[in-house]
C-alpha cells in the first residue's frame, strides 16, 4: 500500500499540469478540480489523522478513477502522456485497465 501511496505527489502534480492544459475539456477540469481539491481537503471520508495510512485509500482510489476516466478521452490521454512525470509503465497500465474496463461494460449490458 505505501507504494501506491507514493503515487499521490506525482497525481496531484499531474491534476494540476491538466487543469492549466487546453486540451482538457472544461467538463473534465470541473471532475479534476473536484477530485484535486478532495485529495487536499483536510476533510476525508477515512482522516488520514484516525486511520493513519489507510487514509490515504480513498484519495487514491478517487484519483485512480479520474486518471481511468480522463485515459478514455484522446485527447486527454495525450495531455497527461506528456504531463506524466511518475513511473513511465503507470500510465499504460490505467490504459490497459480502461480498455479492459470498457469491454466488461459492452459484454456485461448487450
Amino acid at each position: 500500500m505505501m507504494l501506491f501511496a507514493l503515487l499521490l505527489p506525482d497525481l496531484v502534480r499531474l491534476m494540476i499540469k491538466l487543469l492549466e492544459d487546453a486540451r482538457v475539456s472544461l467538463f473534465d477540469k470541473i471532475f479534476i478540480a473536484g477530485v484535486l481539491l478532495y485529495v487536499i481537503s483536510p476533510i476525508d471520508f477515512l482522516p488520514e489523522i484516525l486511520a493513519g495510512p489507510f487514509g490515504i485509500v480513498e484519495d487514491l482510489l478517487l484519483a485512480g478513477i479520474m486518471l481511468v476516466r480522463l485515459v478514455g478521452n484522446p485527447s486527454n490521454a495525450e495531455a497527461i502522456q506528456e504531463h506524466w512525470n511518475g513511473d513511465p509503465e503507470i500510465i499504460p497500465k490505467i490504459q490497459r485497465l480502461n480498455q479492459h474496463f470498457k469491454r466488461f461494460l459492452t459484454r456485461r449490458f448487450r
